[in-house]
C-alpha cells in the first residue's frame, strides 16, 4: 500500500524481468503510479487500485516498451500515460495503445474511493468492504 507518494513504483534501467505488481492499494499519488523506463514486456500488472493518481503511468521517451494491465482500477486520475519527464516534470501525453488494458480494467477519471478511515479497524486504510475496488483484494494483510 502507498498513500501519498509522488512516485509509488519507478524502474529505471534494470528491466523488469519476471517482476510483478499485484495487490497494492495506492492512494493520492500526486506524481506517476508507474514510471518505467527499461521494464520488460512480461512485467505483471495485476489486482492493484489506484485512487487519486496524477499520472496512471510513464514511459520512455521512445515509447519502446507495451505494459499488459489486467483486473485492475484506476479512479480519479488526470493522465493515463506520458512518456519522457523527469524530477521538474511528468512529460507529455503518450500513445494509449502502449498500455494493453485488459477486459477487466476500469478506468473512471471522476469516481472516488470508500476507504476505512479508522485507526482502530483492523482494515483501517483499506477500501470498505462491499464497495467498488474491494473485490480486488488489494491492500496489506487482508488475509
Amino acid at each position: 500500500m502507498c498513500y501519498g507518494v509522488k512516485d509509488a513504483v519507478v524502474m529505471w534501467n534494470t528491466p523488469a524481468d519476471k517482476s510483478k505488481m499485484r495487490h497494492n492499494l495506492c492512494l493520492n499519488t500526486y506524481g506517476a503510479m508507474v514510471w518505467f523506463w527499461s521494464t520488460a514486456e512480461y512485467f505483471k500488472f495485476y489486482n492493484n487500485v489506484m485512487s487519486n493518481v496524477n499520472v496512471i503511468w510513464v514511459l520512455n521517451k521512445d515509447e519502446k516498451n507495451i505494459c499488459a494491465i489486467e483486473n485492475s482500477m484506476f479512479v480519479g486520475h488526470n493522465e493515463l500515460v506520458n512518456k519522457g519527464g523527469g524530477a521538474s516534470g511528468f512529460g507529455e501525453k503518450a500513445d494509449p495503445a502502449k498500455l494493453k488494458l485488459g477486459d477487466n480494467v476500469v478506468l473512471n477519471k471522476e469516481s472516488n474511493l470508500q476507504i476505512v478511515e479508522d485507526p482502530t479497524n483492523r482494515n483501517y486504510m483499506h477500501l470498505v468492504s462491499g464497495t467498488l475496488g474491494s473485490d480486488l483484494g488489494a491492500g496489506l494483510f487482508t488475509k
